[in-house]
């Protein structure tokens, strides 16, 4: 049995090597032709090289964009009590807050038939709400490792999903009183 699989691998190895005698050109008539394939071969690996670690920079700096920019929804837990107060005592249908970094965005769902005086109203409930004691907390909860620095109240119109107004709490180095002063920020937002 042995002899058997001896001679079918000699044979196979004869046929191989009668293969590559065939189809292998004579050494110095083809010098040349080697010598270029070669030349093209090396400089078609290095392109390859440069473009795989271009992909590889774009691919991680991609990554590294969009996970900066995900938006991360605070638990309900974190604001419970305000969306209870702002639902009972106004129109508004849904509370949701979710952290970008930098920004902590608080979007009261409103009808579009919502008066101004009603949004004043919304603004006020969320005056007691941002505190730097509660930033903190939800900073350290997202990871950002310090107080947030910039907050909106974004009153959105529930049918279009644009928004009526955009406040913004006031953290300039000149406001000392923390979340206290609120201006309307000018910003338009869309869902």
């Amino acid at each position: 049995m042995k002899a058997k699989w001896t001679r079918v691998a000699a044979l196979v190895a004869a046929a191989c090597f009668a293969v590559a005698a065939v189809s292998c050109p004579e050494p110095e008539e083809d010098a040349g032709r080697i010598e270029e394939a070669r030349r093209k071969g090396a400089a078609r690996r290095r392109r390859r090289g440069v473009l795989i670690a271009v992909v590889a920079v774009v691919a991680f700096l991609i990554v590294a964009t969009v996970s900066m920019r995900e938006a991360k929804n605070i638990p309900k837990r974190y604001y419970a009590d305000y969306a209870a107060t702002v639902m009972a005592d106004t129109s508004a249908s849904k509370v949701k807050i979710y952290f970008s970094r930098p920004s902590l965005k608080i979007k009261v769902y409103v009808p579009a038939s919502t008066t101004e005086e009603e949004m004043e109203e919304i603004l006020e409930l969320t005056k007691p709400f941002v505190t730097a004691d509660r930033m903190s907390e939800i900073g350290e909860y997202v990871k950002w490792g310090e107080a947030i620095r910039d907050v909106y109240l974004v009153i959105m119109n529930e049918e279009t999903r644009e928004s009526l107004i955009a406040y913004e709490a006031d953290r300039s180095p000149e406001n000392i009183n923390g979340y206290e002063t609120w201006r309307d920020s000018g910003l338009v937002w869309k869902e």
